[in-house]
Formats: C-alpha cells, structure tokens, sequence
C-alpha cells in the first residue's frame, strides 16, 4: 500500500508540473532523455551521447540490480535522412530466493546493437515553432546472447543479453517545439524472428513521450549560453510472451508503464541530462518477476559539425 500511495503522489507531482510549465510565458529545445528516435538533427551534424541506466528491481524470485551503458551515434545525412547505431553494454546482478537458500547469478557482456534509418516525412517550421513527423525503420544485430548459463543451469530471460536473431525494427516519432517547451514522442516495434528451431523471442511494441520546458533562465537574454529544462517522460512497454518448441510460453512476457521526472542541462555544443525512473503500472506472466522498483537513467552528449560532403539536399 506505501508503495502505491508513493506512486500516486509521484503521478499528481507529474500532473502539477505540466500544469505549471504550461501556465509559464513561454531557445534551445531540451532532448529526450529515454528514447532517441525523435532526437533532432540538423544535416552535417554529429551527435555522440554516452548513457547508463541503473535499475533496482525486486520480486519474489529476487532481487535485480542491472545497469546498461548504451552508445549512441546519430548522423545527419541529409535534412531529411538521418541515421542511428546504438550498441550496448549492461551489467546484472541476480540475488535468488530459492528453498535451499539465496543464490547470486550475474551476466555481462554486449546486448544485440540496433542500427535504424529515419526520413523527415512532414515538416513544417516558423519563427516560433517547429513541427515534424519522422518515420524510421531499421534492425536489431545479435551482437548480445540468449543462452547464457551459469553453475546452476541457464539463465533466466531477464538476465540474457539478446534475442539471437536479425530482428526487424520500425515505428515513427514526431515532434513539436516552441521557444520555451518542447514535446516530443514515438511508438516503436521490434519484430523478433527465431532465434533456433525452437526459440522465439516475444515482440516488443513501445510507446514514449517527453515534456520539457525551460526553467533557467526564464527570459532569454542575447548571448546565454547555458540552460536548464525541467522535464517529465512516459514509457509505455508491451512485451509479447515468447515461444518455445512452437508454443507459448505462458510465463514470459507483461507490461510496464514508467515515468521519469528529472533536470536536463544544455550547453552549446554538449548536454547532460538525468530522470528518475519510477513504476506507475507493471503486470508480468512470471510469478515473482524481479519488476523494476526505481532506476536512473542518465545521458552526456556532444554534438560535432561534420563537413558538407553531399551539398543542401
């Protein structure tokens, strides 16, 4: 019940707050801090951005503790085509409750790496306000691992590295900014193929969506070179239950809704960023599933301007 009544408070603090940035007089936008599809880029522009992403998580069966170091490399081709890699490193610590006693599992190593292309289908842009709708579509790589083991047999799913299949990627993201706020979102879906003759990875469908608006400094003198955003996200997640020796496996799979409050900070060329994450909703097929109780997620990114190799296209 504490814990709920810690989550609700949490969910009222989110409505107060975008309730208050909005009644702000409202030029730099703030980034999305848990998602990259949406991120703009201008063309010739370079973007590096490092992450971590520490989690807690607690059940029945355990207690998990798992950080990811994700590296994400963006391009801006043209104006319209921009292109993305993320390859992926995590860290993850497993304290078993078994009937004999506690047990420690762990895993590490790389995750499957994602490279995807986006196209800026609409874009309409004014002295004010920008607004774009951007599909994209591109793969997951198995550079992680689905079968990994230790001196008590293998793994379980949560602690496994990848999907061990080329998984298809797409979905769409938009955007809309004014001079003080900015939102973003997009809805993603990996399309998981068998991984062997008798393994099948669920599918995940994920819908995300941020909220930023300038907290310092509130009136934009000529020349600041520093600002703060306040800025609240939304990640909605759907896992599909996975298959095995072509049936389905009734306990893998669930959903998850998080939300992320947190402070962003905006130089010229580089921006630093980090959000709480909390739990509002989550409902797992595995009894006892180590769910997500709180976890961080932050975020340094430099941006380079690269040479104009293909001219104003």
């Amino acid at each position: 019940m504490a814990q709920n009544s810690w989550r609700a408070r949490l969910l009222l603090w989110y409505l107060l707050a975008l309730a208050t940035f909005v009644a702000y007089p409202a030029t730099l936008h703030a980034l999305p801090v848990t998602f990259v599809t949406a991120l703009p880029v201008a063309q010739d522009e370079f973007i590096f951005r490092t992450q971590a992403t520490p989690t807690y998580g607690s059940g029945i069966a355990g207690d998990l503790i798992k950080t990811a170091f994700p590296a994400v490399f963006t391009y801006g081709l043209t104006t319209r085509i921009t292109l993305f890699a993320t390859v992926d490193q995590s860290l993850a610590y497993f304290n078993q409750h078994t009937a004999s006693g506690d047990r420690t599992r762990s895993s590490s190593g790389f995750d499957d790496s994602l490279f995807f292309v986006r196209y800026t289908l609409l874009a309409s842009q004014t002295a004010e306000s920008l607004f774009r709708v951007t599909p994209f579509v591109g793969a997951y790589l198995p550079t992680g691992s689905y079968q990994k083991s230790d001196q008590y047999g293998r793994l379980p799913p949560f602690l496994q590295t990848g999907s061990g299949a080329v998984d298809p990627y797409f979905g769409w993201a938009g955007l809309m900014l004014a001079k003080q706020w900015g939102f973003q979102w997009d809805t993603t879906y990996r399309y998981n193929t068998p991984a062997s003759p008798g393994f099948t990875l669920g599918d995940t469908l994920e819908a995300d969506a941020h909220f930023g608006h300038l907290l310092y400094p509130l009136h934009l003198p000529d020349g600041t070179t520093n600002w703060l955003w306040a800025v609240v996200e939304s990640n909605l997640y759907w896992y599909q239950p996975s298959r095995v020796s072509g049936r389905i496996d009734d306990y893998t799979g669930g959903t998850l809704w998080l939300i992320d409050p947190g402070l962003e900070y905006y130089s010229v060329q580089w921006v630093a960023a980090c959000v709480i994450r909390v739990p509002l909703f989550e409902q797992w097929n595995q009894p006892g599933y180590p769910g997500p109780r709180v976890g961080f997620f932050l975020f340094y990114q430099y941006e380079f301007t690269m040479p104009h190799w293909l001219g104003d296209r």
